[in-house]
């Protein structure tokens, strides 16, 4: 039998439901307050209309009793909404920190191959701008739209209690006038939606233009990334002005529909009254509780364009809760061997259809150092992603410390290893902040003693740094960095031309440091300069995604292979800018 396709409003409220479980009993407990606190209202409305009678009647007695009836009400209705406003308000806080944390957890575990498809402006588009309008719309239900929802139906019991009849003809008007509300709906949702995607595509275009602003300017783009940017604006506009044109063509007639409900029954219950049929106090206290259910209607009517915005957008944020996470690994949290690394016959493509690296096969002795080396594209930062436990090989073994790498807890394997990268990456903050990150447990002192021993006990530790250490150099950052390795004190290094974008004084400071943070330990490095690496155990050449020959600087000069080329190429390039 085939499986009945779930409707949009149902996903949504399933997949709201399914992460805030635990808050299901402080709902319930709130719905009831809401319950009490609209029988409350409704009484009030009660006591109204008889006191009104008692008035016609001339009962100054039962006029006065009631009155202290309605005191009382009135006294008990505030207190159960006190209760009703804290707990609503406690569960939408509640609710709104779990769906942020829950979005800020799925896209710190997404795979680098979900985060390479997506642009940071369109992953930034849906966290600030979808997520936000998300939480606004789960605030709104929590705080409005569920207090209206239980009004209708607490206002609508009572008025087949006080006349059945009236009820009657409510109760086959209301549902004419909720299906045209919420049908009038779904145009704006489908509008809402391509709203979203056009915003998206406004911030991708502009976050390209900020991260590549020096290169725009050197090189005169700015004409061709206005007339893009311009473009993604124009399509925001359309979609916007085509999402308003629609809420306004529906919002007088939303209006009419609204007051055809209340017209009809004050029309009949007015003749019921000339006809003897209900008292004038009756007549009264059920058009003020009936208004309330009709009210309702009207309020969740006018929700009705939010409500289905918040259905187009969710689609957006289901995705970041469905994103492909990287590999979490096993649960091995010890080796049992000290060989560090093997590979065995690894294949990697970024790209189903393409392959990076074919049948790559080597192995790295505890406290080898091992320079990765070939052409650009050739697999270098490729096999360091693989390491990192990045991307997952699609054929043969990666071992490491004597266990298939699937076999190890992620978290504990990467506790192993330090990663120095091409970019310095610093987080806003200071110094020293910066480089507890390595080993979180670590004192002050001990991240001060590697801040020397890269030579950078000379700075303030404590000052801010900026944003992405801007305040710094860029040599000063990538210390910075190998320093935050170096605290880490790690079994295997990881270095990723870490000189690559510095100058010749910053690289050699930054070569000091390096050689401190490899001294004893296994080491792979790729370096953009190969005179840097004369000194290492073992040179991988690659080439076109395979090993092509390998050995140390002297073996591998006397082949007259690839790394000989590349070597007198680069010392060729050396003299003539000399």
């Amino acid at each position: 039998m085939k499986k009945k396709k779930e409707k949009p409003y149902q996903k949504v409220l399933s997949r709201f439901l399914n992460i805030n479980k635990e808050s299901i009993p402080g709902f319930i407990a709130a719905v009831l307050f809401l319950v009490i606190s609209m029988v409350l209202q409704s009484g009030i409305s009660l006591c109204t209309g008889d006191m009104l009678d008692a008035v016609s009647d001339r009962q100054m007695e039962l006029f006065f009793r009631l009155t202290v009836i309605l005191c009382v009400i009135q006294l008990l209705k505030l207190v159960v909404t006190y209760q009703v406003n804290y707990r609503v308000n406690h569960l939408s806080e509640t609710c709104i920190r779990r769906m942020r944390s829950y979005t800020y957890e799925h896209i710190s575990r997404a795979s680098m191959r979900w985060l390479d498809n997506h642009k940071l402006g369109d992953i930034l588009s849906r966290v600030n701008g979808d997520l936000n309008a998300m939480v606004e719309a789960v605030n709104q239900f929590l705080t409005w739209e569920l207090s209206e929802l239980i009004r209708f139906v607490v206002c609508m019991v009572i008025c087949f209690v006080v006349n059945w009849k009236l009820s009657l003809i409510s109760f086959c008007i209301i549902p004419i006038v909720g299906y045209f509300q919420f049908q009038s709906g779904k145009p704006i949702a489908n509008l809402g939606n391509k709203r979203s995607v056009a915003e998206g595509k406004v911030s991708a275009v502009f976050m390209d233009f900020l991260s590549g602003l020096s290169i725009s300017k050197a090189f005169g783009m700015e004409r061709e990334i206005s007339k893009k940017y311009g473009e993604a604006v124009d399509e925001s506009v359309t979609a916007n002005v085509k999402s308003f044109r629609m809420e306004f063509i529906l919002f007088p007639l939303q209006i009419l529909m609204n007051l055809a409900p209340t017209l009809c029954i004050t029309a009949i219950g007015t003749y019921y009254t000339l006809m003897g049929q209900m008292t004038l106090g009756s007549l009264v206290a059920y058009i003020m509780i009936a208004s309330g259910a009709f009210n309702a209607v009207g309020g969740l009517s006018w929700q009705v364009r939010d409500i289905y915005n918040t259905i187009g957008i969710a689609d957006r944020i289901f995705e970041i809760w469905d994103v492909e996470t990287e590999p979490q690994g096993g649960s091995l949290t010890e080796g049992n061997s000290k060989i560090p690394v093997i590979f065995e016959q690894i294949c990697f493509g970024y790209q189903e259809q393409t392959e990076i690296l074919h049948g790559v096969d080597f192995r790295i002795n505890p406290g080898e150092q091992v320079a990765l080396v070939g052409t650009s594209g050739s697999g270098k930062s490729t096999i360091m992603k693989l390491l990192a436990g990045f991307y997952e090989q699609t054929k043969g073994n990666i071992i490491l410390f004597g266990n298939e790498r699937r076999t190890w807890s992620t978290g504990v394997l990467r506790e192993k290893i330090a990663y120095v990268g091409q970019d310095a990456f610093l987080f806003p903050g200071t110094i020293l902040s910066n480089v507890l990150m390595g080993r979180r447990n670590a004192s002050e002192q001990e991240a001060i003693a590697v801040l020397e021993a890269v030579g950078l006990g000379q700075l303030d530790a404590y000052a801010p740094i900026g944003e992405r250490g801007m305040l710094l150099s860029g040599g000063q950052r990538q210390r910075v960095c190998i320093a935050r390795a170096l605290l880490k004190n790690a079994e295997l290094v990881l270095l990723d031309e870490p000189t690559s974008a510095l100058d010749t004084e910053s690289e050699y400071q930054v070569q000091e440091a390096l050689a401190k943070l490899t001294a004893g330990r296994t080491t792979i490095m790729i370096a953009h300069r190969l005179s840097a690496i004369h000194n290492v155990d073992r040179i991988i050449c690659l080439s076109e995604g395979r090993i092509a020959e390998q050995g140390t600087h002297e073996e591998l000069m006397k082949s007259n292979g690839i790394y000989q080329m590349l070597y007198e190429n680069q010392v060729k390039e050396d003299v003539a800018y000399a």
